[in-house]
């Protein structure tokens, strides 16, 4: 087994990349909306998976009904969940967001438990309670770190509620489909749809605007979320 197959490494990977897009993405929400950082992040993140994919993959696989898993999760991820976290760092920063969405690997166990019938190892759920913990400690520091409402912690959750809907279904749909870079690209397709569509009708309203050093933060955060995703 090599290092770049390596399960532990590439989890270190992931994290880390999506670690490096969390901080571009704060910097960028200085001069820009968080709908346009959605807007480009997501689209050069489904730029990068589609490049992957007809380099690695015949597009023919994608012409089955067994791909419908990951179109459906592309409804969730990383289209929607990804505006929830950028709502959530533009209004109470990346130190609060990220432990909050940091949360998807409990809303994940628990969704597997009652809707694939899976059976989590202790290790799992003492993890998913240090999780609980960390989320509780976090949102009991209202008071410092700047002006935020407490209210608004529900966004990054919701962000991380949307990507363990997607990795579920993602789970239940490997299970009859081999080819998880077109299924990556499927579900970006989607996202991608659904972002746009959703900018569509904000339009006239202002809320997408952001100046040319923005978009640049915003792209190079899209390319580490596509590394983190094909990482992970």
């Amino acid at each position: 087994m090599t290092l770049l197959s390596w399960p532990p490494f590439l989890a270190l990977v992931s994290a880390f990349a999506f670690a490096v897009a969390a901080i571009l993405q704060k910097r960028g929400l200085l001069t820009a909306s968080p709908l346009t950082a959605g807007l480009v992040s997501v689209t050069i993140t489904a730029a990068f998976i589609w490049v992957l994919a007809v380099g690695t993959e015949p597009l023919s696989v994608l012409v089955t009904w067994k791909i419908l898993p990951f179109v459906v999760a592309g409804v969730f991820a990383p289209g929607l969940a990804r505006l929830f976290l950028f709502l959530g760092v533009d209004r109470i920063g990346v130190a609060r967001s990220a432990p909050l969405a940091g949360t998807a690997p409990l809303f994940s166990v628990a969704l597997a438990i009652v809707f694939l019938g899976e059976r989590p190892t202790w290790l799992t759920l003492v993890g998913g309670l240090a999780i609980v913990i960390g989320g509780v400690l976090l949102s009991g520091g209202a008071g410092r770190g700047g002006r935020w409402r407490r209210i608004d912690l529900i966004l990054p959750v919701l962000g991380a509620l949307s990507f363990a809907i997607r990795d579920n279904l993602s789970r239940w749909g490997f299970r009859e489909y081999a080819h998880p870079i077109t299924a990556a690209a499927a579900a970006a397709a989607m996202s991608l749809a659904v972002i746009w569509l959703f900018a569509a009708l904000q339009r006239g309203t202002g809320v997408v605007r952001g100046d040319r050093t923005s978009l640049w933060f915003f792209g190079l955060a899209g390319l580490g979320a596509g590394v983190g995703y094909n990482a992970m």
